[in-house]
């Protein structure tokens, strides 16, 4: 292959992963452990240079739009090949609306309403977790806790996003801007 070449079945150094090389993976971890009983997947989720740059480079939505496309792609995907899997997700800085930022007040409702579905909705393992608790911590800030079903441990997803040096007042959760 030369180096630069457009097209590569594997991803390429400095490039995120192609969808043939995450399916390859989830395909040689159920041949070689076994449908697992729960899956962390932290943060990161939508592609490098997806998400706006600034406040102002998303005039139409459709950067926005791309951000949650490529959000439920990964999910209905990691759903495609752990259906019965607790699946326990976090948001990572290339997840939100604008790069390294939490989401702005303004869409809150709309991205952890989203989010909500993705987590306890397509990943289909995660059915018997929606507890009012859970949802009102996802719509809150898109946080949650699970206590693991028959154990002592709880996993913490936290949204780190609203402790970002890079992030802005006006995405500063429950903060009040004036």
């Amino acid at each position: 292959m030369i180096v630069g070449d457009p097209i590569a079945e594997y991803s390429r150094y400095g490039c995120d992963s192609s969808q043939n090389l995450v399916e390859t993976m989830f395909t040689r971890f159920l041949d070689k452990f076994g449908k697992p009983d729960v899956l962390l997947i932290p943060g990161d989720h939508v592609a490098h240079n997806v998400s706006a740059k600034t406040v102002t480079s998303d005039p139409t939505g459709s950067i926005y739009a791309a951000v949650k496309n490529n959000i439920a792609s990964v999910y209905q995907l990691v759903n495609k090949y752990f259906p019965e899997t607790m699946v326990l997700p976090t948001i990572g800085n290339n997840d939100g609306h604008f790069h390294n930022m939490a989401i702005d007040e303004y869409s809150k409702d709309d991205y952890y309403n989203f989010l909500y579905e993705q987590w306890f909705t397509v990943l289909t393992g995660n059915k018997g977790l929606d507890s009012e608790t859970i949802k009102d911590d996802v719509l809150t800030a898109g946080y949650y806790a699970v206590q693991l079903p028959g154990t002592n441990y709880i996993v913490l997803s936290m949204n780190s996003m609203y402790c970002d040096s890079e992030d802005l007042l006006q995405h500063a959760g429950e903060a009040t801007v004036e």
